[in-house]
Formats: C-alpha cells, structure tokens, sequence
C-alpha cells in the first residue's frame, strides 16, 4: 500500500467526522510524502499552519493507523525541511504490492478486532488457521446474521497470513462474484484461465456462500475448486449468514464438505462487547464522547456491529450539524428512529428485581436484603447486572434500589456477571432469558 493510497484511505475517514471548511481549509491542502518509522510526513504550506494543525493531531493519528492497520503519527514538515529524506528515497511501498491482487481490506487486522463472548470462540480458531493455514481446521466455516464482524475476522486471517508467509497467493472473493466470473468466463471461452486463478491459490477466502444456493453451475464449479484446494492442503474460509444445513437448495456434498472442518457460530455481540466497540470508534471522532452516552447506545442497540457504528456516527452527525454537545438527549433525539423510546422508559429497577426475583424463586425482600447466600448473592448480582446494561441509571443510584450499596458493589457484581456469561453457557442463557422477559 502506497502513501498515497493510505492518505486517500484516512482522507475519507478525516472527511466524515470534520466539517467541510475546516476539511477544506487545513487537510486537503496537506501533500503526503513518506513513512518514516512510526511518523506519517506530511508537507504543510507554513509555519501557522502547522501550528494550527496540532489541534487535529489525534484525528489524523487516528485516521491514519485506521488506514495502515498500525500505528502512525503524523508528522508536519515544510517543504525546505524534507530534504533530510531524499537521499534515502521515499519509501513509498508500506506492504507488498500483492496486496491489491488479493482484494485484503488491511484496516481489517486483528488488533482492531473487539472480541467477547459472541466472538471469542471464531477468533480463537481464526488465530489457529493463521498459525497453520491449511492443516488446522480447514475448512473454517464461520456463519451469523450480517453485520457481526465475519468479513472483519475473515480479512484478518488473509491479512495474518499475508504478513507471515508473504510468498502465499491469497484472495478474498465474495460468492456474487465467484458466479459473476465463471459466466464471464464461459461467455469468453476463458475457463480454464478462471480455473487457474482459483486453483492454484495457497488461500481462498469466500464471503457469503449462501448466495450460491440454487446456482447449479457455480455449485459445480466450487464443488471441484474446493476439491483441488483441499487436496493439496490450501486453507479455505467461508463465511455465511446461516449454517451449511439450513441451506435448503445447496448440493449436499457441499454442505458436508463445509461441516469437514470446523464451523464457528458467531453471534450479536453482549453489552460489554457492544462498549467496546463504541469506544473504539469514538476515539475516531472530534468529540469527547462520554462514557454515559456510550452506554446508552450500546444498551440501546443490540442488534449488531454496523447498526452500533451507524447509530454512534449518527449521533455525531447530530452533534456536529446543530453545534450541539454529544449528551443522552441529544443520542436520544438523533436515534429517535432506531430506538423503541418504550423500551427506554418502561423497564425499571424495580420490575428488573420482581422479574429476577421470579425467576429464582426467591422474594424481592431476599434480593435487596444483606444476606450473602449464593441462592441469594448471585440473583442479586445479576439484577444488578441487568439494571446496568438495560437502564440509563448510574451505578449509584443502582445501589440505593439493593439496600444502598455503593457503586463499587454494583461494578463488582457486573464485573462477575459478565465474566460468568462469556464462560458459562446455562448463566448467558439466563440472563438472556430475563432480559428477553423484560423487553417483550
């Protein structure tokens, strides 16, 4: 990836998050030079106007690492001032030019990856296939509904494995256009040059197979590249909205083809998961987004990662056109229509206490009660739990509903909550079941 490539790549993202005469003014006039160790140079026209950019250091740096999958700071130099790097030479090469032959998105690596219960379990056997692509789970099979982080993690691996083994061929297709290129191949009498691109490949990623449900030819024609990739120990990932047996119109050599090897349930993401995520992207942002507001979004939006990000970036756009701070009423105002305002206002502390209560066969008495029996501690700690990720009380004033415990007792609870449901199944099915109790 060139430094050109990785500026135009950060420009998009500077673009989205700042207003147009200050984008226009400070940013587009900036020319990109080299990448010298961990600093992005970049030509300014003067002094004042370097000086002036130092406000928008951490935007850039933000951008910028977004762009290059790493970290870089930028670094504002005149034009008499770079004379230092010709003799060098510009490195103007960040990673191999293969890169744009394997269709790798590289801003999606690894380390920009939240990871929780609902994922914890795809990385791990994604980090496995980058440690030994071809022999350990082959093929991986990751499924879930769209917009869970599949293609992220499936770009990770290819880029993974393009950082490790920079001599492997690699690519990243979506289905629609595996089928689109096997018709143009028959029209063109190019079969065989389509076949040699696909099988003789050390990696084959392959988004959302589903779409090839009901195609016959292209079943037929996956069927035997699958086959040759297979047999000569090429590592092949696949991702899908649903598991191979709930489609209904795929050929089943296929499905057991894609059940050979490991399949990897990915789900919405849980609250915590759901924060991190926001405060990742935040810090992409001009605002100080709170920690309030995060909280509120991620309670709020649960359905998946794209509507999270849609609804943060939303509610900067909110903040940003009307001048506005980012608080809860303005998410709320600008999330009007993403969010049941009912859902918001119609739980509350103490129907989450009666419904725990039932639930465990217990008396809402026994939960706001000082006893520590684990028949009564663990209930009680997952009410707390539930009033934290379900309203928009702060964990102080959760505590006065429990007897008046302070807030440390509240954050411990939910600390050992959270930590019980990404590793106890019959505890994540509980909660999900009181929480489901309570919306519906």
């Amino acid at each position: 990836m060139t430094v050109q490539e990785i500026w135009n790549d950060a420009l998009v993202n500077i673009e989205s998050v700042m207003g147009e005469l200050n984008f226009k003014t400070w940013i587009l006039p900036l020319e990109p030079y080299t990448i010298d160790g961990d600093n992005f140079v970049l030509i300014t026209q003067s002094d004042f106007s370097r000086n002036y950019l130092a406000n928008y250091k951490l935007l850039l740096k933000n951008a910028l690492s977004d762009a290059a999958a790493k970290d870089l700071s930028p670094l504002f130099k005149l034009k008499n001032e770079v004379r230092e790097y010709e003799d060098k030479g510009k490195p103007e090469v960040f990673k191999s030019n293969f890169y744009a032959d394997s269709q790798l998105l590289d801003k999606y690596v690894f380390s920009n990856f939240i990871t929780g219960s609902s994922n914890q379990f795809a990385r791990a056997a994604a980090e496995a296939v980058v440690d030994n692509p071809g022999t350990t789970y082959n093929p991986l099979f990751l499924y879930g509904e769209s917009g869970i982080g599949k293609t992220h993690l499936m770009h990770a691996i290819g880029n993974a494995i393009a950082d490790e083994h920079p001599d492997k061929k690699i690519l990243y297709v979506q289905s629609e256009t595996f089928t689109n290129e096997m018709i143009s191949a028959i029209k063109t009498a190019k079969s065989k040059e389509f076949r040699e691109k696909y099988r003789n490949l050390d990696v084959l990623l392959i988004d959302d197979i589903q779409f090839i449900t009901g195609k016959e030819g292209t079943q037929e024609e996956f069927f035997y590249t699958f086959e040759k990739l297979y047999s000569s120990n090429k590592q092949i990932v696949i991702t899908s909205d649903v598991p191979p047996e709930k489609m209904t119109r795929l050929e089943e050599r296929l499905k057991t083809r894609f059940q050979q090897g490991l399949m990897a349930d990915m789900q919405t993401p849980d609250y915590e998961t759901r924060v991190a995520i926001l405060e990742q992207n935040s810090l992409k942002s001009e605002y100080n987004i709170s920690k309030d507001v995060i909280e509120f979004i991620a309670k709020n939006i649960s359905s998946n990662v794209r509507n999270l990000q849609g609804a943060l970036n939303k509610t900067v756009a909110h903040a940003r056109v009307f001048g506005e701070d980012i608080t809860i009423e303005l998410a709320k105002k600008a999330l009007k229509d993403m969010i049941d305002e009912t859902s918001i206002n119609d739980i509350t502390i103490p129907s989450i206490i009666d419904a725990v209560a039932k639930y465990y066969n217990i008396t809402t008495r026994d939960i706001i009660s000082p006893t520590r029996k684990s028949n009564i501690a663990f209930p009680r700690q997952i009410a707390m739990y539930i009033c934290r990720i379900k309203t928009s009380f702060s964990l102080p004033v959760i505590g006065k509903y429990f007897a008046d415990r302070d807030h440390t007792t509240v954050l411990y609870a939910c600390d050992k909550v959270a930590e019980k449901i990404r590793t106890d199944k019959d505890i994540e099915r509980d909660v999900n079941e009181l929480i489901n109790k309570l919306t519906y």
